[in-house]
């Protein structure tokens, strides 16, 4: 960090023989690297219902509010928050697109990730 830089967030101020270190929080680097954590299967358990997950009216596709609650038996596409990224196994599920991607982005929304079974 520059020295003229105020860390107004002391959880996240470190200083060490005067060189200031600043923790970013929960900032994510994402890779298409092939690793090991990428091929481990979520495992789904929630069963899927008509009335416990709306569909969009602007495009085919469920709105699942939480990774967890991704049903395991829907075959067809589904929207999740941006937070199933980091859960993401390519052999499980396929990303086809995002909220600004597809269709008229919705700018109320926070970003989402359209996803369907792999296969």
């Amino acid at each position: 960090m520059p020295d003229d830089y105020e860390i107004k967030t002391e959880s996240r101020k470190k200083i060490v023989d005067g060189v200031k270190f600043f923790s970013m929080g929960r900032a994510y680097w994402f890779t298409n690297l092939d690793t090991t954590k990428r091929h481990e299967p979520m495992t789904l358990f929630k069963r899927y219902t008509p009335d416990e997950y709306p569909t969009y009216t602007n495009y085919p596709a469920i709105e699942v509010s939480r990774v967890a609650e991704i049903p395991i038996d829907y075959e067809g596409r589904w929207v999740c928050p941006i937070t199933f990224l980091d859960k993401y196994n390519p052999d499980q599920f396929k990303i086809i697109g995002n909220s600004k991607w597809l269709g008229k982005p919705i700018p109320t929304l926070p970003p989402r990730v359209l996803t369907r079974p792999a296969g």
